[in-house]
């Protein structure tokens, strides 16, 4: 008998066609090894007759109840198949949001089966719908997939036998703690923050594929690039993007090659932020933080725009633009804003400044100030006037301290309260490079909510201080609005301010005192800032710079806040080497001195050539310190310039 095929019957019929069973078998299904017709059809193939009728063969099919009903033929081939599953392409470990397909195999598929899908334990959790021998699946956490063949007609009439595979599915890691609907960077698909395919959202405590965008709803997180699940670093190409708190984790990176970003909470960056030449937005109604501890601090444009609460500095930053103060204010916190060259703060007003209730924090701005040209650096409040005497790259630095308060002692009497505005200014040139009289005209700006302590209908006057606000003097005013003090001539810069003018002004402010030789004679010229109780100045004049002689005195002003102007002739003067002071006395009698000033006097036989000091470099004939006179006889003489 031939055995090379197997013939499935499911539905045996007689001779006259009619649904007759074979009488006599007891067994459901049996293996015939002789002839029988089926359909008038000789087989001599082994048949595997599968029987849906009762034991007695006398019943026609679904006449009766079946006592004992066989199993299908294609369950009983499937229970002695091998299925395998495994996933295409391997290996069976996938990152969040990523697709594998599982295929199944078998030898061959018995008729009337099909294939069946699920996860977990054998049986449970079917997938409906896939009947074939692969699946497509994207998981969001590791699942097990498994496979076996039921009846097409009775899917619940499953085979013994099956197979199982599981996925493994990673996530970013990220070092924040998550909450649902927060939503962290993968970069699956691009680097491009606008497609969704790129974000993960956390949801009952698993990262799923988000559907959407991140808003002003979402936490943000920016994950490290350096690990599997995470493809891009995240980039802005376009559009106005948005975020609740934003997080740049260590060693990630978040660009902006377009559009803008609003962040309604605190903006973290632990890695590299690049602004391009795009704008942040502190929006929303609550506090927020800003922390720079990355490889990078700088914004382009930052603009605050809140409905409520304030932005405050949990490190120094940058801003390369502008600072647009919208609405709401910045608190820096014990922290500095450094504007560089070209960054500018923009519309601040009462209710939208930039403050700092505390002793260190400033904004700071670099600029190179030229002569005779007017420059407000970085719109900061200070706006300088050079007359014929350049600056020079000069820092300029708004500290938000208050004279008289935050351990600076008080502006002229210890009652009286200077703004909360001081500048911090330190030219590359400064009085000193200029025989003491840098003569810059400045106008200092401030809120009024800054000048709260200030009396009420009292001048406005500028302050300076030489020693970091330890003590302050009152230098007097031009002119004065309700929101600035200008002043003329200011011979040289450290710390300034505004505050009441209680007219206790320094005796006089000499901005210079110089000798210059002229045709036989010396010409003294010398000017003051401000004058107080000056009834009239002595010019002393002296050989050796020991024993001091009057030569003549002039008249002075008595009191002035303006600068003026002192000129006077010595027609004698002493050949070779002299010396020259000026003596200030007061109404009642007080005195004062300037430093001593040298002159040389050309004689006949006698010319000075050059004026050097010890390494033989050519200075000034008052340059402090040790100078050396060489003549044109070869005579030299040695002075010490205090």
């Amino acid at each position: 008998m031939a055995t090379n095929s197997v013939l499935l019957v499911t539905n045996l019929e007689d001779n006259t066609g009619n649904n007759n069973g074979i009488a006599g078998l007891t067994n459901s299904c049996v293996s015939i090894a002789d002839t029988y017709e089926a359909n008038n059809t000789s087989n001599t193939s082994a048949l595997l007759v599968c029987l849906d009728e009762d034991a007695t063969g006398t019943g026609s099919f679904g006449s009766a109840t079946p006592s004992n009903q066989c199993t299908s033929c294609g369950v009983l081939q499937s229970n002695a198949l091998t299925i395998t599953a495994a996933s295409n392409p391997a290996p069976s470990t996938i990152c969040v949001g990523t697709s594998r397909t599982i295929n199944a195999s078998v030898s061959f598929l018995p008729f009337g089966m099909q294939y069946q899908w699920g996860t977990g334990t054998v049986g449970s959790n079917i997938i409906s719908g896939v009947t074939t021998s692969s699946i497509t699946v994207t998981p969001s956490a590791t699942t097990t997939y498994w496979v076996r063949l039921v009846e097409v007609d009775n899917p619940s009439n499953a085979s013994s036998s099956s197979s199982s595979t599981t996925i493994t599915v990673n996530a970013p890691t990220v070092s924040a703690t998550l909450s649902n609907t927060d939503m962290v960077w993968n970069g699956r698909i691009s680097n491009n923050w606008n497609s969704q395919n790129n974000w993960l959202i956390f949801d009952n405590g698993v990262l799923t594929p988000s559907v959407a965008l991140p808003n002003t709803s979402n936490n943000v997180i920016i994950p490290t690039a350096s690990q599997t699940c995470v493809v891009n670093n995240a980039n802005i190409p376009s559009g106005n993007r948005l975020a609740r708190n934003l997080t740049i984790e260590a060693n990630a990176a978040l660009s902006m090659t377009g559009g803008s970003l609003r962040v309604d909470g605190d903006f973290t960056n632990n890695g590299t932020f690049t602004p391009g030449t795009n704008t942040v937005i502190f929006g929303g109604a609550s506090n927020q933080n800003v922390t720079m501890d990355g490889s990078s601090n700088t914004f382009y444009d930052l603009t605050v725009n809140k409905t409520n609460g304030e932005v405050s500095l949990a490190s120094n930053i940058q801003v390369t633009r502008n600072i647009t103060m919208t609405a709401r204010n910045l608190n820096l916190n014990n922290y500095n804003i450094n504007l560089g060259t070209t960054g500018v703060i923009v519309n601040e007003g009462e209710n939208r400044r930039i403050y700092c209730n505390c002793n260190d924090g400033y904004i700071s701005s670099t600029a190179t100030i030229g002569s005779n040209v007017t420059i407000e650096p970085g719109d900061m409040g200070l706006t300088l006037t050079t007359n014929g005497n350049q600056m020079g790259s000069t820092v300029i630095r708004r500290r938000h301290l208050q004279a008289g308060a935050n351990g600076i002692t008080g502006v002229g009497v210890t009652e009286s309260l200077g703004i909360k505005r001081v500048f911090d200014v330190d030219p590359q040139f400064n009085g000193s490079n200029y025989g003491g009289n840098l003569n810059v005209d400045i106008t200092i700006e401030f809120l009024n909510i800054e000048k709260q302590d200030l009396p009420n209908n009292q001048d406005i006057s500028v302050y300076r201080s030489t020693n970091q606000g330890s003590t302050w003097d009152n230098v007097s005013f031009e002119a004065f609005t309700a929101n600035s003090v200008t002043l003329e001539g200011l011979e040289g810069f450290s710390w300034v301010t505004a505050g009441p003018d209680d007219g206790n002004y320094l005796p006089i402010e000499l901005i210079s005192f110089a000798a210059t030789p002229q045709a036989g004679t010396v010409v003294l010229n010398w000017s003051t800032a401000t004058e107080l109780n000056n009834d009239f100045f002595t010019i002393e004049r002296s050989v050796d710079g020991f024993s001091w002689e009057d030569l003549l005195s002039i008249s002075g002003a008595g009191t002035s806040i303006h600068r003026l102007d002192y000129s006077a002739k010595d027609v004698r003067p002493y050949a070779g080497l002299s010396y020259y002071r000026l003596k200030q006395t007061d109404f009642d009698g007080q005195f004062s001195r300037s430093n001593i000033v040298s002159v040389v006097v050309d004689e006949d036989d006698k010319k000075l050539l050059q004026v050097v000091n010890i390494l033989g470099q050519t200075v000034d004939l008052n340059t402090k310190g040790m100078v050396i006179l060489v003549f044109s006889n070869g005579e030299t003489q040695k002075i010490i310039n205090e």
